[in-house]
């Protein structure tokens, strides 16, 4: 059914929470915030644009703070991103589905930082284009990055399918009239995932690559 297989990253592929956490705490105490949440406290701080989730986090509008908080978030993640560790049976599933299949990464990470996270798990070589967002935050909605996904690989959209752990995956994936899968393995909640609907949704790795093999 799917000739391109388009994955989000984080949530999805690999689990960054610890590392986003600590860049987002390096921000805050940087940035005169005496207050920092916990890790765990923080996984619906992964997923939408950076610059959305300093908004929410620090309750602002103020563009100058944000400017401020990412500029400290990435003096620390540009390095700590990259011990970001892949879920278990990931990297199996993504090496025997590039055999048939094209893969793609949509990420509103800029693509420097995902590209460079990529190359150190060495599975850059999988992916046929990796799509993140510009460190200016321009092209960072998952819809737009979708849309550059099937701009570039220049095919109908009923051959994509984007896998995801956000309700903004599968929304994205919508607005782009593609199909989409719904992990819950990842950031997401269940009802999260649940209530965006997405054509399918997996409980597990396992589960993920049952259905993309039934399906492809």
């Amino acid at each position: 059914m799917y000739r391109y297989i388009i994955f989000d990253l984080d949530g999805t592929l690999i689990d960054s929470l610890p590392e986003i956490a600590a860049s987002a705490n390096h921000a805050l105490k940087t940035c005169g915030f005496s207050e920092v949440p916990n890790a765990r406290d923080l996984s619906w701080f992964v997923g939408p644009p950076l610059r959305e989730g300093f908004k929410k986090l620090v309750n602002t509008s103020d563009d100058t703070l944000i400017d401020k908080l990412i500029i400290a978030y990435r003096e620390i993640y540009k390095d700590v991103s990259l011990e970001a560790k892949l879920y278990p049976g990931i990297k199996k599933l993504l090496i025997d589905l590039a055999k048939t299949k094209t893969l793609a990464l949509a990420t509103s990470k800029p693509t420097v930082f995902a590209s460079r996270i990529l190359e150190r798990l060495e599975l850059n070589h999988l992916f046929s284009t990796i799509t993140g967002s510009e460190l200016d935050g321009t092209r960072s909605t998952k819809e737009e990055l979708i849309k550059q996904v099937i701009e570039t690989c220049d095919a109908p959209s009923s051959d994509f399918v984007h896998v995801g752990d956000r309700s903004v995956d599968i929304i994205g994936a919508k607005r782009n009239k593609i199909d989409s899968v719904g992990v819950l393995y990842g950031y997401g909640t269940a009802i999260e995932i649940e209530e965006s609907n997405p054509t399918f949704i997996a409980r597990d790795v396992n589960e993920l690559g049952s259905i993309l093999t039934s399906s492809v």
